[in-house]
This record gives structure tokens, sequence and C-alpha cells, in this order.
């Protein structure tokens, strides 16, 4: 009992290092373009790459460096039925969580100021155009900008969620 314990509380500690990772690793993608001049509004596709680029290259070596001290890896075997409906009914029900959690941090940003100013972000973040004229945004960049929403974005979650978050579950099978 006190050894799935321990594996349990590794395998958390392990995760959240993995999801600090990402973080830092976009937060310094951000520090550098905002140093370098770069206005984060109107080359939103550059950035984009930049912070996943690094966040996925910086992750693969944490999982490198992880595997290579546990010799995990990650199973990629095909799941069964069931765990992919689970998987499904699960996303759902966070999908609903998350439309709760934005119902009520609109309710709570009328009191707290810094959290109105992240959603003001956040919305703006989601409608890239609301502040930026459309003709002062680059094509290359809102090509960028669609390409890496549709390929990086993905590739980086996957493989942050289902290959480091996920993949330590695999050590309590044994």
């Amino acid at each position: 009992m006190k050894k799935k314990i321990l594996q349990f509380a590794i395998a958390c500690l392990k995760a959240a290092l993995a999801v600090g990772i990402f973080v830092l690793c976009n937060i310094l993608a951000m520090h550098i373009l905002r140093k370098s001049g770069v206005d984060l509004d109107v080359y939103a596709g550059a950035t984009e790459i930049l912070s996943g680029g690094f966040s996925l290259l910086a992750l693969i070596l944490f999982w490198r460096i992880d595997r290579s001290l546990t010799g995990e890896y990650i199973d990629l075997r095909k799941p069964k039925a069931s765990l992919t409906l689970c998987s499904v009914i699960t996303a759902l029900g966070l999908t609903g969580l998350v439309y709760i959690y934005l119902m009520a941090a609109d309710y709570l940003s009328d009191y707290i100021n810094s959290l109105r100013e992240n959603l003001d972000q956040y919305r703006d973040t989601v409608n890239r155009y609301s502040q930026v004229p459309q003709k002062q945004v680059p094509l290359w960049d809102s090509i960028v900008y669609i390409v890496s929403l549709f390929t990086l974005v993905p590739v980086l979650e996957e493989f942050l969620f289902r290959g480091i978050v996920m993949g330590q579950r695999s050590s309590f099978r044994r």
C-alpha cells in the first residue's frame, strides 16, 4: 500500500513538473519576443510557433531523461473500446466543467480586478482581431498561426498529457 502511495506521489510530481516546464517555456518565449520588440498581438503566429517549439523541445528532453532513468515508455497499444468511451464521456464532462468555470470566473471578475484583466486577455486571445486591425496582421503570420493551431498545439498537448502525464499511470499497472 505504501509503495502505491509513493508511486502515486511521484507520478503527480512528474506531471506537475511537466506542466510547469510547459508554462515556463511559454513565459520564456513571450519574454524573448517582448524583449525583441515583437508586437504579440500582431504576430500571434510567430508567438505560437516559438512558444510551442520551446515547450515541445523541453518536454521531449524531460521525457527522454525521465524514461532513461525509469525505463518506462509510452504505451502505444490500441486502447479498449470501454476505455475510449470513458475518455469521451470524461472529455464531455470536462467541457461542461470548463464552461461552468468560465461562467463563475466571469461572475467573480466583477469583484476581483486581476481576474477581470485575465479574462479580458483571454477574450482578446480568442478574438485575435478585436484590437488589432486585420490589415495590420501580415498574411504569413495568419497562415503560420492557423497551421500551428492545427498541428503544433495538438501534438504538444498530446505529448504533454498522453505521453507524460497519462504515461505516469503505467507504473501502477505492474
